[in-house]
């Protein structure tokens, strides 16, 4: 029996569903990774857009769109990518799927909804990153299957941040997280 999702973007008048999104989203990318203003500061901006995937009402899934010219994050990746230059690009900024539903085409769904947003924003190119966690279900399977490039990986790259902002790792679960992370890039013009 095939599943019925149903994706529709987040907004602030859903904040009765914040608290079930923060909670999946700091289980599956880092317990307290995401701190309780992340979904009011992503669904107050006009340059985000936060989608959820429901199955009978129960939200299974949350994936986050926006534009960037702000490449600080991406640099150490891709060195050319240093300020930006004035560019606005999309980025695919986190995505996470309720455990036991992995590898079942949510993340996917969600990923093509992103897709579209960012292509009718007119990005010239969209990032993302693969956290290389050792776990079976990671995003660089969906950013292959969508037409992304792998740029390049950067071994241990979440040290400094969980150094920053520390968070509890789901995936070599130590602190600071030595997990590496892989940018990918889809180019659309």
């Amino acid at each position: 029996m095939k599943m019925k999702i149903e994706i529709r973007q987040i907004t602030s008048g859903d904040e009765i569903l914040f608290p079930d999104a923060l909670e999946l989203l700091n289980r599956t990318q880092g317990r307290d990774l995401f701190g309780s203003d992340y979904l009011i500061r992503k669904t107050t901006q006009d340059t985000a857009l936060v989608l959820g995937a429901f199955i009978e009402k129960e939200l299974v899934a949350v994936g986050v769109a926006e534009l960037i010219d702000n490449f600080d994050f991406y640099e150490r990746f891709d060195p050319s990518l240093k300020n930006g230059n004035g560019t606005t690009a999309g980025s695919f900024s986190t995505l996470c799927v309720k455990e036991e539903l992995q590898g079942q085409g949510i993340g996917k769904a969600i990923s093509e909804k992103r897709l579209q947003y960012l292509k009718g924003k007119k990005v010239p190119f969209i990032l993302g990153v693969s956290w290389v966690s050792g776990k079976k279900h990671t995003s660089d399977r969906v950013f292959e299957k969508m037409g992304f490039r792998p740029v390049n990986k950067v071994e241990k790259f979440f040290v400094e941040t969980s150094l920053k902002k520390p968070f509890e790792c789901p995936g070599c679960l130590e602190h600071p997280c030595s997990c590496s992370a892989i940018l990918y890039r889809l180019n659309l013009n």
